[in-house]
């Protein structure tokens, strides 16, 4: 890829970032059970380091310079939403939440699309280690965000799969 296209795309990656940061921050705001929202505001949190790594990685090619380090992991952080038993009470009213996870997920494949065509692009196996950590973090982000949907579809499937509940010994 050359230099001026993979610059072109690390600008249009950046945009990726600030859309769903300010997705994630308005659904934030808008949810209603508790874990969603901080699920959200985790999701903006991860999308705003994203955005900041894809700077730095910008301004070094910008700059001429080589990328100092393979990456093999953006954050250190694993998004793991964290759901209250007193939470299923409030699952029935929850359409406009399972409504913006859905479009989370669609934010998450773009991005995770997005990100894989130009790492088969990439001749810079540094550039392509980092476009695969962020595939990566974004496949956690989108395990987390379906995660998410299966419990508010259906809570008790969810915590007898979760916590492995079954009959044992029969």
């Amino acid at each position: 890829m050359a230099e001026k296209n993979l610059l072109e795309a690390f600008l249009k990656a950046e945009e990726l970032e600030i859309q769903g940061k300010e997705f994630y921050l308005d659904a934030s705001e808008k949810a209603h059970i508790p874990s969603v929202k901080d699920l959200f505001k985790q999701l903006a949190e991860a999308e705003e380091f994203h955005r900041i790594k894809i700077r730095e990685i910008y301004q070094t090619f910008q700059a001429k310079k080589n990328i100092p380090a393979y990456v093999t992991k953006i954050s250190q952080k694993q998004i793991s939403p964290v759901f209250d038993p007193k939470e299923i009470e409030k699952v029935a009213s929850v359409v406009t939440d399972l409504a913006a996870l859905e479009e989370a997920l669609r934010l998450e494949e773009k991005s995770i699309q997005y990100y894989q065509s130009l790492s088969d692009k990439s001749k810079d196996l540094k550039v392509k280690r980092f476009l695969l950590a962020l595939i990566q973090e974004e496949w956690g982000h989108y395990l987390s965000i379906f995660d998410t949907m299966e419990f508010l579809r259906d809570p008790s499937s969810w915590y007898t799969f979760k916590e492995h509940w079954g009959l044992e010994g029969v």
